[in-house]
């Protein structure tokens, strides 16, 4: 056991160099920064810059497999992020970017961190971007201002701020803010904090905040695990409205946690349609074959043809074509055409040799 803790000192200190290191950066300047009050004097570097600058720091990420950086394909793929350009992804242009491949060691917790990047122009924050912490960034001959030693609790105070789009502003600006906002809400989900999950929630539960509260809810059930699903689960069980209790239904079954098809289940008899589709699809995609004879039996017997359908729909994203035989199986012998439409649709989009054939049968007839 006491062997064991020098090791343990190792990696909690690898961690900690990991979170404060600046982030490898061409074509560029950086400056590292020691701040005080982080909104305060970020705001300021802002404020005084002459030319377009960058501000930025590191925090611990979530756990989770996430590469939030592009990677750029011409002959040689390199992968990197061109700050300025505001595209990611993996990005194909005669222009692409090239990045030197990472020299010296490989940290062992490189991609355990995230980059809050915010620019400005004009003395005002113009947009954000949140980078995973061990992409090469290449700052399009602009000044990263380097934030050292920024703690999650303050960079989720600061963000926060910027979820806050009330205000008498022209059109253009009230967009612009939520824009922002958004960028805020997604960085704020990405970090490994409580106070992130404090944030989403006050945000999920506020019914008057149109644009905000869908992406929270979204991020509640994609970002923050067990205990987002379960602020969605006691959400759903209280809320009246159809389309919040749909938008709920939907944020569930984009969670990652075992025990969705459980609270799903209950809704697939639901009396609200929209409230139901939106519980089979999701349902029967995360079930897969295992959910087949309920899937079927709701194909059948739904008074809805839109929530039949959407049966229909989800047993073709099965994996590995385990859907394909159903779905011809319905295509021939099931009685209500519009299940029969579908069916056909869905198989003349797939390359399965076995809906292959079955279409080639079809148009022998």
């Amino acid at each position: 056991m006491t062997r064991a803790l020098p090791v343990l000192g190792c990696l909690v200190l690898l961690a900690a160099v990991a979170v404060a290191q600046q982030p490898a950066v061409q074509n560029g300047r950086v400056e590292p920064r020691k701040v005080s009050a982080l909104e305060r004097d970020v705001m300021a570097l802002g404020k005084a810059a002459t030319d377009p600058i960058w501000v930025g720091w590191r925090v611990p990420m979530i756990d989770g497999d996430r590469d939030l950086c592009s990677s750029w394909n011409t002959s040689n793929t390199s992968r990197g992020d061109y700050i300025e350009s505001g595209t990611s992804g993996t990005i194909t242009s005669p222009e692409a970017r090239q990045f030197a491949a990472p020299t010296g060691p490989v940290p062992l917790e490189g991609g355990t961190s995230i980059l809050v990047l915010m620019r400005f122009v004009d003395g005002r924050l113009e947009r954000m971007r949140t980078l995973s912490g061990d992409c090469p960034l290449d700052a399009g001959s602009r000044t990263l201002h380097w934030i050292e030693a920024v703690t999650p609790a303050d960079s989720l105070r600061f963000l926060d701020t910027l979820t806050r789009v009330d205000g008498p502003d022209s059109l253009n600006a009230i967009t612009a803010r939520r824009t922002l906002a958004s960028s805020a809400l997604s960085s704020i989900a990405l970090h490994r904090d409580a106070g992130a999950d404090v944030i989403l929630e006050r945000i999920a539960a506020d019914r008057s905040d149109t644009s905000l509260r869908p992406t929270a809810l979204r991020l509640l059930a994609s970002n923050r695990g067990a205990r987002g699903l379960a602020t969605l689960e006691r959400q759903l069980k209280t809320e009246t409205s159809s389309d919040d209790r749909r938008a709920l239904v939907s944020a569930i079954g984009a969670s990652r946690e075992p025990g969705v098809t459980g609270i799903l289940k209950p809704l697939l008899r639901d009396g609200d349609a929209k409230v139901r589709a939106e519980a089979v699809s999701r349902y029967i995609v995360i079930g897969g074959p295992a959910v087949v004879s309920e899937a079927l039996a709701i194909v059948n017997a739904d008074p809805v043809d839109d929530v039949k359908t959407r049966a229909v729909s989800a047993m073709a994203q099965w994996p590995r074509g385990e859907g394909v035989p159903h779905l011809i199986a319905l295509a021939r012998t099931s009685k209500d055409p519009i299940v029969q439409k579908r069916a056909v649709s869905l198989l003349s989009s797939s390359r399965d040799p076995r809906a292959i054939a079955y279409l080639e049968e079809l148009l022998k007839k």
